[in-house]
């Protein structure tokens, strides 16, 4: 009995399903141990953070000249990438930590929308109902969610850009505002709503031939 039902489950579709919903479960629980945590250190009045990625502005790199090599140059890039932490917030520096934090949840909550997605997809396909008038629906809220991301968290971060003017800097240095990391959204989005699309062309397609028939 148990190698029966092991041979018929064994397939792509289950493996794919049992993965999205044990994806979006740790997610899930990750969420929640991230919310308590923001709000243990409300409750004491800190909002730390030692792992904030930030852009910065390195004014001794823009003097710096090309670096001649055998047969190329080296050129310096005066924007560069970096990490600041605060042991402990003031009036000055909550804003940024909440920007940070803002960004952090959001992309656990797409990651969770997009698990949780997937996994309504793969259980109609192991429900041998891949044609289902839903799985477009999946696809094109998957894609768009990937799509608008990154615009939100550039809006995210050009509302918090204006408080790290408050922070106490070397010389020299600028922090432009908050590195999201979330260029690679809008590509996996476009691809999504594009399946998408070919999903509803393929439902209607199957509808016609049913009828068809």
């Amino acid at each position: 009995m148990t190698a029966k039902w092991f041979k018929n489950d064994w397939t792509l579709a289950h493996l794919l399903y049992y993965l999205s919903q044990i994806g979006y479960i740790l997610t899930g629980v990750y969420l929640i141990m991230m919310i308590s945590m923001l709000a243990s250190q409300l409750k004491d009045g800190q909002l730390m953070s030692n792992q904030i990625p930030v852009r910065m502005e390195v004014e001794q790199l823009k003097q710096e000249t090309p670096v001649q090599l055998n047969e190329s140059k080296l050129y310096f890039s005066d924007t560069v990438e970096g990490k600041i932490g605060f042991s402990k917030t003031t009036d000055g520096s909550i804003w940024p930590v909440i920007g940070f934090y803002v960004i952090e949840l959001s992309k656990q909550i797409i990651l969770f929308i997009t698990l949780f997605l997937f996994s309504k997809i793969f259980k109609t396909i192991i429900n041998e109902e891949p044609f289902s008038e839903k799985n477009p629906i999946y696809l094109f809220t998957i894609g768009w969610i990937l799509v608008l991301t990154p615009l939100a968290f550039q809006f995210i971060g050009l509302f918090f850009q204006s408080f790290f003017a408050n922070l106490q800097l070397p010389e020299g240095i600028q922090i432009l505002g908050l590195n999201s990391y979330g260029d690679g959204y809008i590509l996996a989005g476009i691809f999504m709503i594009v399946l998408g699309y070919v999903f509803r062309e393929g439902n209607r397609l199957y509808e016609e031939q049913r009828l068809t028939v």
